[in-house]
């Protein structure tokens, strides 16, 4: 995100195919969208573009849902030097444009076009900028021996051999089983400092 910023949480409501308010946590480093087809993935993709940038990069795409009575919105939650940020995008029935509300950390609104210029200046079409990135790496096992969830680290990890990465997670398991094992040992150790310290004091 632009000056510093990072999407934390995003709330979509009457958006497409969204007729309730839902939300997704986005504060992870990584964060899948895993699913069957037609299911939405793509639309909380749309609906951070459209929230951003007041269109989901298609042309004449209608982002209302007709069936929905309520607004179409989009709130995303950003922060910035650990202080909440809001972004919030609403589309009311019979309005042919959206409006876009930007409040800081002291819930006083800003101009985003002083805050996020890069934001205010560019269009939202397709190739403008890039929110996510479809696997593109090659498998270096079939991928008929991958589950869909493989597939998807594998591919966004940029690890060409499958075995790779379970070399990596092996060694990381190893390495969690010896820390385990040290943290065992010193709490038994205190444990029996902490027992004779008792016994000392009963006497």
């Amino acid at each position: 995100m632009a000056e510093g910023f990072r999407l934390e949480r995003i709330l979509i409501e009457g958006f497409k195919g969204f007729t309730k308010a839902q939300e997704i946590d986005l504060k992870n480093r990584h964060v899948f969208l895993l699913g069957p087809n037609a299911k939405g993935k793509s639309s909380i993709v749309e609906a951070i573009r459209w929230g951003l940038f007041g269109s989901s990069g298609r042309r004449n795409d209608i982002v209302r849902n007709g069936s929905y009575g309520g607004d179409c919105r989009v709130v995303i939650d950003l922060s910035r030097d650990g202080k909440p940020w809001q972004l919030s995008r609403v589309l009311t029935p019979g309005s042919g444009e959206s409006r876009a509300e930007l409040v800081d950390h002291l819930g006083k609104v800003q101009q985003i076009r002083d805050v996020l210029p890069q934001i205010d200046s560019l269009d939202a079409g397709e190739g403008t900028h890039i929110i996510f990135a479809a696997q593109s790496a090659p498998l270096g096992r079939p991928p008929e021996d991958l589950s869909p969830f493989e597939k998807t680290v594998i591919g966004h990890l940029g690890l060409t051999d499958a075995s790779a990465l379970v070399n990596h997670l092996e060694t990381f398991k190893k390495e969690q089983e010896e820390e385990e094992a040290r943290l065992t040992r010193l709490v038994d150790e205190r444990r029996e400092r902490l027992t004779e310290r008792i016994s000392e004091l009963q006497r």
